[in-house]
């Protein structure tokens, strides 16, 4: 290498295989959880850029997907169907800050439909909801680190043993046997990233997942944007689709949003950026459906430690306005899921971690809040504490 559904309790026999991984003699040897634990802890903040490209394996189709990611929030994203000679681009992904560039030729994997050509600007900053960072699925967040940390700590994985992949020292990990599909997961001795990943579905079927030509920390800067792509599309002419963001000053933030803003302070990140959004007004077509309450108005914070990000949403609770108020929805059917309630002092928030993601939604007063980005699970118990605190004193 270079340099929410309905919320599921972790079964007692599953937390015992966990902490039994923790110690000599358990099934995770000579304390490899707590070794790959200290790694990742180590790493997480000190990657600067990630370029990696995986193979996708699915039984008789392959697909080679390429990633570059600048931290904490530059992405270029290319998948081909090896299947055909020469290979066929199937999607293209830029994104820059709140600026995002999407290509799907001819349906994408499915072969079916016209190619789509996409340029938005002004996104909502908030992971998990399929523009804003969404590659979390590869490896294309920096909450990684944390959420991989969150999902060993639970119990969801366990450190099996040291290992190596195409001579290179790795953790073999693998989900809790109460866990569907049943996931093994091979990830590198020096930066804690995934080497190999295999997952078995219902009747067998296996996915298997390999991470080639790794390169940490190698880019200064990524292509122009938006990305131009093979087929002779380039993006350039496109009418750019509003994704309703405005920038914010938080001196004017109650006249303008209608409902007195939470702005904690965070230890060891400082406030990047603010925006407010009415979501009528947005060119999403998800959102088109929806029938937004008079004056409805969102809040988007965003803090920023080094290459770490976190990413908060706000906005008044309404109790027959169901825009949001599902807590963790995005991550209620995905693979590997760890979920709690938090306590009281953090308002009975709601946490999900699940492989490469994480999300906290909690109601501070009459504030509904969703948190994502790159922060261990203290640090979101510690926020939604501060949330709670700033709403009860009100």
């Amino acid at each position: 290498m270079r340099r929410g559904g309905a919320w599921t309790v972790i079964p007692a026999a599953m937390l015992i295989l966990a902490a039994a991984s923790l110690f000599p003699g358990g099934c995770g040897g000579e304390d490899l959880s707590g070794q790959l634990l200290n790694l990742l802890r180590e790493r997480s903040g000190t990657v600067s850029s990630i370029r990696f490209t995986c193979i996708t394996e699915d039984g008789a189709n392959t697909y080679r997907e390429e990633v570059e990611f600048l931290l904490p929030d530059h992405l270029r994203y290319r998948m081909y169907d090896l299947g055909q000679d020469p290979p066929r681009l199937l999607t293209v992904i830029a994104q820059e800050e709140n600026g995002l560039y999407r290509f799907r030729s001819s349906g994408g994997v499915s072969r079916e439909g016209k190619p789509v050509e996409e340029l938005f600007r002004d996104i909502p900053p908030l992971r998990n909801r399929g523009s804003y960072l969404s590659l979390y699925h590869l490896l294309g967040n920096g909450d990684y680190y944390s959420s991989l940390t969150a999902l060993i700590h639970s119990g969801v994985l366990l450190v099996t043993a040291r290992d190596e992949i195409s001579g290179k020292s790795c953790y073999h990990l693998c989900s809790a046997p109460a866990q569907e599909p049943a996931m093994e997961i091979w990830v590198d001795t020096e930066y804690g990233l995934p080497l190999r990943k295999e997952m078995t579905l219902e009747g067998g079927r296996k996915l298997i997942f390999s991470y080639q030509d790794l390169e940490i920390d190698s880019l200064q800067a990524l292509e122009p944007f938006p990305a131009g792509v093979e087929s002779g599309a380039e993006g350039a002419g496109l009418e750019a689709k509003d994704g309703g963001c405005r920038p914010l000053s938080l001196e004017e933030a109650g006249a303008v949003l209608g409902f007195a803003p939470l702005v904690p302070e965070i230890p060891g990140f400082e406030l990047y950026r603010a925006w407010w959004r009415d979501p009528a007004a947005s060119g999403d077509p998800s959102e088109r459906s929806l029938r937004f309450p008079e004056g409805f108005r969102e809040l988007y914070l965003v803090y920023r430690s080094g290459n770490r990000q976190l990413e908060i949403r706000e906005s008044p609770f309404l109790k027959d306005f169901g825009y949001y108020t599902t807590g963790l929805a995005t991550l209620s059917e995905v693979y590997l899921a760890h979920r709690e309630t938090l306590g009281e002092e953090e308002g009975n928030a709601l946490y999900a971690a699940s492989l490469d993601c994480q999300e906290m939604h909690l109601l501070a007063g009459e504030v509904e809040v969703t948190v994502t980005g790159d922060a261990w699970r203290e640090e979101m118990r510690d926020l939604a504490r501060r949330l709670h605190s700033m709403a009860g004193s009100r």
